[in-house]
């Protein structure tokens, strides 16, 4: 009973705080909050029904396995630094292991109402139906276009694989609903300066770095380099701070080759470790050609890395033995990352299908493909009218896959990691959407009021 009055309380808090802030959007913000909330409760409340009925505890994957156990533990020892106690999750012996925000509230919620896996799958659930609302508020100070706006918020209510991230009890609602809010207070605050503002992009990059630390990293640089580059340009001009770029860049090339090839060395093993942590059966792909060499070494990208003799251990007293890295085949390299991009891209293909699950996202799939076209229009047509809003939007998107590209060897790995950046790519869809299906005049009338101003 108390968990089902916690739950309805923080339901009817956010719908009177959306009816409060967002008077004029608030019929359509409740009832897309309401709709995508009761959907992912009805797919949360299945999958932990089949999952019971499959013998898997009611848990939809390792990682939700992990992050739940984790939180009992916490609640348990009354610590984050606990120890583990399910002999069946041998990931948790470190103690400091799976320790984040998700974790952390995860185990208050344990504390307070006990164990119940159904209410950290309602939690995610709340989570992912805010970023519909969250997503619709974006769009909208960025295009100052509503039908745009909603149309975004329905594609993110209703992405099938958002539903079912949002239904389970892992950190991707999280770790999304925090991107989207950096990204929309950021634009406010471009706007119109606001203290608030400000700090909900601290707070929320904050949480974000400790969910995932590579994604802020990743924001950090783009928003510096992209700072750099509008602030500078008023006391020099673009071509020369462009060639001093470009030569500060190859300067740091030639005398950090060996931090480089390292860094690629890095790159490649963790690839290939996806690849050779699966079987014949799982859905996997190699990027990195090596081979099995004995029992327990096997020899790491032969077209990448020199010399060939790279080794890595899979007994657990042996650390990893490397000889010096002298040289990287760069066309290589880049032949690795296209590939890599196609697979982030359009993964799973139809050949590449070997189970029912994998056959269940087909239809995203196919919807992905469809509407890449208007994704492609969406952010061209953003770069000519709405530069200065969408640009760090634009080349965050490119860099989150870039570095899927090169880095994942697991497509149900892939299929979950790229929807950190689906809801912007389905913003930017919707644009062409609004252009080609719903409005062909909106565009255009708004094309010529950005001239006129």
């Amino acid at each position: 009973m108390s968990k089902a009055l916690f739950l309805i309380t923080i339901v009817l808090f956010t719908i009177v705080y959306i009816k409060g802030r967002f008077r004029q959007d608030s019929r359509f913000l409740i009832t897309i909050f309401t709709i995508a909330l009761t959907i992912r409760i009805i797919c949360a409340t299945l999958i932990f029904l089949l999952s019971w009925y499959d013998g898997s505890e009611g848990f939809f994957s390792g990682d939700e396995s992990v992050y739940y156990k984790k939180a009992v533990n916490m609640a348990v020892a009354r610590s984050a630094y606990s120890k583990n106690i399910f002999s069946n999750t041998p990931e948790l012996i470190g103690t400091s292991f799976a320790i984040n925000p998700f974790s952390l509230l995860a185990s208050i919620l344990i504390f307070a109402f006990g164990e119940s896996l159904l209410l950290i799958k309602y939690l995610n659930s709340f989570v992912g139906a805010l970023l519909p609302v969250i997503i619709f508020l974006l769009a909208k100070t960025i295009f100052d276009n509503k039908k745009i706006a909603k149309i975004s918020a329905v594609l993110i209510a209703f992405l099938p694989s958002m539903i079912v991230w949002s239904s389970v009890g892992i950190k991707e609602p999280f770790i999304i609903l925090m991107i989207a809010s950096i990204f929309y207070y950021y634009i406010k605050i471009q706007k119109r300066f606001n203290f608030f503002y400000l700090v909900n992009i601290l707070v929320s990059a904050v949480v974000l770095f400790y969910l995932q630390a590579n994604v802020v990293v990743i924001l950090m640089l783009i928003y510096g380099l992209w700072f750099m580059f509008t602030k500078s340009t008023k006391f020099i001009k673009k071509e020369i701070l462009v060639l001093i770029l470009i030569l500060i860049g190859s300067y740091q090339f030639f005398t950090h080759q060996k931090t480089i090839r390292s860094g690629l060395y890095g790159i490649a093993m963790h690839q290939t470790l996806q690849y050779r942590a699966g079987n014949y059966r799982s859905a996997r792909y190699e990027l990195y050609p090596h081979k099995v060499f004995r029992e327990y070494f096997f020899d790491f990208y032969q077209h990448l890395i020199l010399p060939k003799n790279v080794y890595y251990s899979d007994n657990i007293n042996t650390d990893y033995i490397k000889n010096s890295i002298t040289g990287i085949r760069w066309l290589s390299f880049l032949i690795s990352y296209c590939k890599g991009l196609i697979f982030v891209l359009f993964s799973p293909f139809p050949w590449s299908v070997k189970s029912v699950s994998q056959l269940i996202v087909y239809p995203q799939i196919v919807f992905w493909w469809v509407v890449t076209p208007c994704i492609i229009y969406g952010m061209i047509w953003s770069i000519r009218f709405k530069r200065s809003q969408t640009i760090l939007i634009i080349l965050f998107i490119a860099s989150i896959y870039s570095v899927l590209a090169l880095t994942e060897g697991n497509i149900g790995s892939v299929f979950r990691h790229k929807d950190w950046v689906a809801p912007f790519c389905l913003m930017f869809a919707a644009i062409g959407i609004n252009r080609f299906i719903f409005s062909r005049g909106t565009c255009r009338s708004t094309k010529l009021e950005l001239r006129k101003s």
